[in-house]
């Protein structure tokens, strides 16, 4: 029905293959069948790798914070949904993944908007891979960085200055805090990602009929017209299904991440050096950025079905088919009562508690004021 876009699907492509580094794929819509069960239990191996390393990371933090310094149990929050996030991507994964294939023919080229959008979308995936270098050499760079965050995750038994740890034992911790430093820097912008596209997808496919019905309008009569639209508007909505659990999760991680990063800020007591003031000053500012790119993108979707209604009414009004035509007439008015319904349909709630508008921003601001007056009075005593 519309014409393919490559652009979309590149970035889609670049998600996805990049999600392979930890093990989530999807063999099941790849074309090699006859290899897809070796494929899958080496992925299989690598996703189980991941997960013992990112448990374990969360579970020596928690001890930490019990144990050791309060300010670690602020962390342990924002850990814990990494830990959901990653299980609500592996499982959710394949149908994003089935959709975002199914809907590719659906699409109709707009070649500026994808160029602006490949544009942005190659600055973002670019600003990811930025921090998460950064905050690695970091690690390995600052001198003292990596042998403290060793003592703090083995609660103390690990001393640099007097360590009778095997060479290889040392070696394979610190590789697994790298490990486990990265994945929590590169995983939840990655989920967010997949938010992103999935809802720009969304877009796209209801703006794609704003210009159909302005080129064919008489087919608004058509029964199969708007079964058309109705099909459009049902894919929208299994997507806002399929992506409701990863935007409930990844909005509750920005929220947790932002308090846990701005009380680090504002309890400057905790830095030692420049390199680790930076880095949380860019994890605040990215987390933001993310959290209104995913709203932006999210309130666009209902306002597509609105500048729809405005162009039925415009070319209506512009035909006098209200006037002249009663049975046409009819036809637009029970078409715009569609619209009206549709666009409470496709507006983006995840699991019915919020809904994403511009406005939540401000609710949101309240929620991180109020609670890190109260983090900063419990880091206090």
């Amino acid at each position: 029905m519309f014409e393919e876009t490559s652009q979309q699907f590149n970035a889609w492509k670049i998600v996805s293959r990049t999600l392979m580094i930890f093990g989530i794929n999807n063999l099941k819509s790849e074309k090699y069948q006859d290899k897809n069960y070796i494929f899958e239990k080496f992925f299989k191996g690598i996703r189980a790798l991941w997960s013992i390393v990112i448990f374990s990371y969360l579970l020596m933090f928690a001890c930490c914070g019990i144990t050791e310094s309060k300010i670690c149990l602020v962390h342990v929050a924002d850990m814990s949904l990494v830990n959901i996030l990653w299980l609500a991507v592996c499982w959710k994964f394949q149908p994003i993944a089935k959709y975002m294939k199914e809907t590719f023919s659906f699409l109709k080229s707009y070649q500026e908007n994808h160029y602006q959008f490949k544009i942005k979308f190659l600055i973002f995936f670019t600003l990811i891979w930025v921090n998460v270098v950064y905050n690695e050499i970091r690690l390995i760079a600052v001198p003292g960085m990596l042998n403290r965050l060793k003592n703090i995750v083995s609660l103390g038994l690990y001393q640099s200055d007097q360590s009778d740890w095997p060479s290889s034992a040392e070696w394979l911790f610190s590789v697994g805090i790298l490990a486990g430093c990265f994945f929590h820097h590169v995983f939840p912008s990655l989920a967010t990602m997949i938010g992103c596209l999935v809802l720009h997808r969304n877009y796209c496919l209801i703006s794609c009929w704003q210009d159909k019905i302005q080129g064919f309008f008489e087919e608004l009569r058509d029964r199969t017209f708007r079964t058309e639209f109705q099909k459009t508007i049902d894919h929208v909505k299994r997507a806002n299904l399929l992506i409701s659990p990863l935007l409930f999760i990844l909005i509750s991680y920005w929220l947790t991440a932002i308090f846990y990063n701005s009380t680090k800020l504002m309890y400057t007591a905790i830095f030692e050096d420049i390199t680790s003031y930076l880095s949380v000053v860019f994890n605040t500012t990215s987390y933001s950025m993310q959290f209104v790119i995913l709203l932006a993108l999210a309130s666009k979707i209902p306002m597509a079905v609105c500048e729809i209604k405005r162009t039925v009414l415009r070319t209506s009004n512009a035909r006098d088919y209200v006037f002249i035509d009663s049975a046409r007439s009819g036809d637009i008015s029970l078409f715009i009562s569609m619209l009206d319904s549709f666009k409470e349909e496709v507006t983006v709630a995840p699991f019915e508690i919020l809904t994403l508008k511009k406005g939540i921003i401000l609710v949101s601001l309240g929620v991180v004021v109020t609670y890190e007056l109260l983090l900063l009075q419990i880091l206090e005593k």
